[in-house]
């Protein structure tokens, strides 16, 4: 993990393991995982590390992550029976995907020259949303901090845009 320690203000990064994972690179003096970074335990990147784990669990930010997560997929889910081009909605937490299909039945994907992330990247900049569309697939990951009024701009934004290519692709509904 590395980004979500500091909110990405300093570069910090962790590892994780259990136990039996974590004693083979123990070793011995002579037999040891060697392994750092020039930033590796820098004391201002394991403070502002240590302030940031402070104001996540303080403002609750897992707990609204779960439940604006919830939220989110509802709505996505709302758009997806809207929209033919929408073949699956996924995700959990706030990291949710939304799969752009040409038939929904049978997944068939679109042409690349359908240029589908050029489609969307112009019609989300336009609207002042900051998404990621990969191919056939836009990727959600907001702030923890979200609200659901936030959740429903974003929504409304990506219910206008994805219209908007379903009538430039000739899309019936």
């Amino acid at each position: 993990m590395a980004k979500g320690l500091t909110s990405g203000y300093i570069p910090m990064g962790a590892v994780v393991a259990r136990k039996e994972i974590a004693d083979a690179f123990v070793g011995s003096e002579k037999v040891m995982f060697r392994h750092v970074i020039t930033f590796g335990g820098h004391p201002v990147a394991a403070a502002a590390a240590l302030k940031n784990l402070e104001i996540m669990e303080k403002e609750k930010l897992v707990e609204n992550s779960a439940r604006m997560g919830r939220y989110l997929l509802e709505q996505l889910e709302d758009l997806k029976e809207k929209h033919p081009i929408i073949g699956d909605v996924r995700g959990k937490g706030l990291l949710a995907g939304i799969e752009l299909v040409r038939d929904r039945k049978s997944k068939e994907r679109w042409p690349q020259e359908a240029n589908l992330r050029e489609r969307f990247l112009t019609k989300f900049l336009r609207e002042g949303l900051y998404l990621r569309p990969y191919g056939d697939t836009i990727a959600l990951a907001p702030p923890l901090c979200i609200t659901r009024s936030e959740i429903d701009e974003i929504c409304h934004i990506l219910d206008k845009a994805i219209g908007e290519v379903e009538e430039e692709l000739g899309v019936k509904r």
